[in-house]
This record gives C-alpha cells, structure tokens and sequence, in this order.
C-alpha cells in the first residue's frame, strides 16, 4: 500500500490537538507530496526496505540525545506528553529514513537525499479508528558515505591593465675605444582602468568520511552545471581518509555567462562506500557575488638591470605610477658607430600577461688613434707660452686655461706650472691635465689610460691639495694614476707620441 506524507504544517498544527484527530485527517493529507510512505510488517529492515544499510532501534524511545555510533549522534522529541507525533534534529548523520512500529504494523517514511532532522513523524493509524498510539520501537536508517559537498560563489573577473615607458640618455654617447661608460635608465609603470575577463564560479568543497572506516579517496569532481571544476585538494587524489574526518579541497570552472547553474559534487571512494551530494544553486544575482581582479600585481624586469634575474620591483594597482631607475655599463665597443637597445617588461602574477618598452642609445667609438703630446707642448702652446696658441685650450672649460681645476684653488696651467715639492697631488695634476688636453686634441684612450684618467677625477674631484698631502693611502692613489697618465702621455701606451710637430721638447 502507498501513502504520501502530511504536510509539515498539518502535522506541526496537529501536534498542538488531539492526536487520534490529527490521525483521522491522515489519510487525506497524504495527497500534498510525493514522499513515500507505506505501512509495512513489524520486524521490517532498513535494508530491506531499501532505506540504506545501517540502522538505529530505539525501544519504547523517550525525549532525549541517542548515539548513533562513538562519533555521531542524534535528538529525539515528542510533541507532547500524548507521546504519538515526534520528530529529530541534530543528527551528525544524515537519514535515508525512519520506521516506526506499533503491535504487528509499521509505517515506512522515506527521506529521499537524506536529512539531519525531520518534524511530525509518528506509527501507522489503526485500520479502524485512525487513532494514532506511542510507538513500541523507532528504527533510524542510514548509510555510511562519503559526503562530497561543494559551496559555490559567482564571481566576475577583471584584469587589470599596465602601461610601462622605458627613458635613458638621449644625447650621443661617445667613447674611445675599449672605454665603457655608465647611463641611466628610467622605466615607469602606471595602472590603467581594469577590462572584463569572464565569469566564474569557485568555492570550497568539502569531502568528508562520515563511516568507522579508513577509506581511500580516488578522485573528487565537481560539476558547474556540464563544466567540470578544475579541483585542488591538500594532497593530491588518491588520498585516504581517516573515519570521521574531513578534508577542504577547491574547486574553479570558468563559465561563458551568468546563467544560474547547479553545483554538484561527487568521488570515487573504497569500500563501496556511498557517495552522497547536494546539489546547490550556484546564481550571480545572489548577494554575495565577488568581483576578482587578475594581475593586480606585476613584477618588473630589464634586460640592463644589473641584477639578479634583471629583476626591478614589484608593482600592485594600489601603489599607483611607480618609477624604478638604475644604472648600466655600455661598453667597450669596436671603432664606429654602435646602437644598444634593450627592454623593460612586466609580467602579470595571475596571468602571466606580459608587455615591455625598449629604448636606444646610439653612440660612436673614435677611430683615429691620434697622438700625445707633452706637458711641456701644452703650456708653450698656451697664452702664457711664446709659442703659437693651440685652441685645444678652448675645450677645457669656459674660462679656457683659466678654468677652476678641482678643489686646487688654481687654474689649469696654474696647477701645470706648480712644481710638486714632495705633494703628488701637483705631479698628477700636471699629468691629468696633459692627458685632458691630449683626449681633447684626438688621441685616444687606451683602456689603462681610461681606467687611470676615471680615478684621477675622482680622487681630484673629493680632495684637497694638503689632503692628499696628509693621506697616505690618497698619495698612494695619486703616485699611481700620475704614473699611468705619464706612460700615456710619453707614448709609453695608447696611440704613442707625436713626432711630426714642431716645438717638441720634453721636460718628462
């Protein structure tokens, strides 16, 4: 025989009356669902009802908390102290189904999907009077199972948009040859306004062994409606579970729209355990729909940079225009002209979405070696010489000759004429200036001459006269680019001395 159940709002408003009313209107409030329901012999089984394999009797139940097993448990509550119509909550486990007996008859209520709790249940009514009575036993079906349950969130996407510009030396690089120079670079990010990237549909999933058995989990699925979820769990399938524990994994599917779909989740899973699901609505019109931006952060890199994996900085939206500059050695080059162009790029971290700005800096290499002259050619040459004026001296600074030199407190051929007396401050400076005016005049460098000719002006640029006097190590650096610079000027190294001009005595 089949009956379909009462409404739960009849039988919560019979609850508060007469049971054995309540069960004369039985019968015609069984019509209102589809839930099965029938009256079955005393003695029937869960499992062979068909209401999962494992089961809970109560005998002659009254109010009150029952173990399912060690780990779960369920409440039990009449209505009243006519004790007929009662109802559970709290189960740890979820029912498949309850039976319940009075004399030589039960009434079956099936439970489809399984529920944790369930009002106005009660034993079959008698054939005659439809009066309902307590029940002699109350059995609680159940299945062990693997619950495999997602909880989806909508989500929109965004990416987030860069612009990057890349700024260096604009003017001509010249150099000599197996000179280097170093150059600044300026490479700028700035955030623009984010575009669309889709929809998706994300969220925890949560796998939980519910048996007193150690499973073997084989694999979890999510489906987004017919899209399969990419799925990442804290140990990758196959995993085992201990009884009664649970595991969080992750599940992502992108989807082509905002049309509301149903999640739902499932496992393959050991000893034929049951895999049970709800299915859950997953709707970009619910309130908690997320908005996501992709490649909020970036890392910026260049070519040029000096540094480990060219590696610059990390940018995020929220920092704003971001400015990042270094420095770079170009060089030695070959006789000629020369071209360097390199790169700046950034690289999304969610996307991997990648753009980059170039810059170029041209230049050339002098090619004619030229010659060097002595000191002693530089100051005849000069207006306090007797020889011809050489406009080399032009090139040295505004004032000519009489341009400031360093922290000396003299000019160029001031500095030139000032005898040493024991300071190599004097003896660089003569050195230091022919080189000058020798660069000047076309002789190129050689690579010693570039290195001591780039010491030179350092150390004449941080000291004194009567500092490098004092100094023992800045003497020491001073005797040592002096006597470079002198081996450069005597054609000892570079290009080598000129032997084709007039008036070439030597006081070296």
């Amino acid at each position: 025989m089949r009956f379909v159940a009462p409404t739960s709002f009849f039988l919560l408003a019979a609850a508060c009356t007469n049971s054995n009313d309540s069960a004369a209107r039985w019968q015609k409030s069984l019509a209102q669902t589809d839930q099965k329901i029938a009256v079955v012999p005393a003695g029937s089984t869960c499992a062979g009802l068909g209401l999962g394999g494992q089961q809970l009797t109560l005998a002659t139940p009254v109010d009150g908390d029952y173990a399912i097993d060690a780990h779960n448990k369920l409440t039990f509550r009449y209505y009243d102290d006519t004790n007929t119509i009662f109802y559970f909550t709290q189960s740890t486990i979820r029912m498949t189904g309850v039976i319940v007996t009075i004399g030589d008859r039960a009434l079956m209520w099936e439970m489809p999907g399984g529920a944790d709790g369930w009002p106005s249940l009660h034993g079959p009514p008698e054939p005659d009077t439809d009066d309902i009575y307590s029940p002699d036993q109350v059995a609680f079906c159940y299945d062990y199972e693997l619950y495999v349950q997602p909880s989806p969130y909508a989500n929109h996407a965004q990416r987030a948009t860069w612009m990057i510009t890349k700024t260096g030396r604009t003017d001509q690089l010249v150099l000599a040859e197996g000179q280097t120079e170093t150059v600044d670079y300026d490479v700028t990010v700035r955030p623009g306004q984010p575009t669309g990237a889709g929809q998706y549909i994300d969220g925890p999933v949560f796998v939980q062994n519910k048996s007193p058995h150690t499973v073997t989990v084989g694999a979890v699925r999510t489906m987004v409606g017919s899209i399969a979820a990419t799925i990442t769990c804290p140990t990758s399938p196959p995993f085992t579970m201990a009884p009664f524990t649970i595991m969080e994994c992750a599940f992502k599917a992108d989807v082509p729209d905002t049309t509301d779909r149903n999640v739902v989740g499932s496992a393959a899973v050991s000893n034929n355990l049951k895999v049970t699901t709800i299915e859950v609505m997953a709707s970009f019109a619910a309130h908690n729909t997320g908005t996501t931006t992709f490649d909020r952060c970036i890392d910026i890199t260049d070519e040029a940079a000096p540094y480990e994996g060219h590696y610059l900085g990390t940018v995020c939206t929220e920092d704003g225009e971001e400015k990042m500059t270094f420095s770079a050695e170009l060089g030695p080059f070959a006789c000629g002209n020369f071209s360097v162009t390199n790169a700046a790029k950034y690289t999304g971290l969610d996307t991997g979405a990648t753009a980059s700005a170039s810059w170029t800096i041209n230049g050339s290499v002098q090619c004619s070696s030229g010659c060097t002259l002595s000191a002693f050619y530089w100051i005849m040459h000069s207006h306090l010489g007797w020889r011809t004026y050489n406009p080399t001296w032009n090139a040295v600074g505004a004032q000519g000759e009489r341009t400031a030199f360093f922290r000396s407190g003299l000019n160029y051929i001031q500095a030139m004429l000032v005898p040493s007396l024991g300071n190599p401050y004097f003896t660089l400076a003569r050195a230091y200036a022919t080189t000058k005016l020798n660069k000047l005049n076309g002789a190129s460098f050689s690579p010693q001459a570039t290195t001591a000719f780039n010491d030179a002006t350092a150390l004449l640029t941080a000291s004194t006269p009567l500092q490098v006097l004092l100094s023992s190590s800045l003497r020491k650096q001073a005797v040592k680019a002096a006597a470079a610079l002198r081996d450069y000027n005597q054609g000892r190294t570079g290009p080598g001395r000129c032997t084709c001009k007039a008036a070439l005595d030597s006081d070296d």
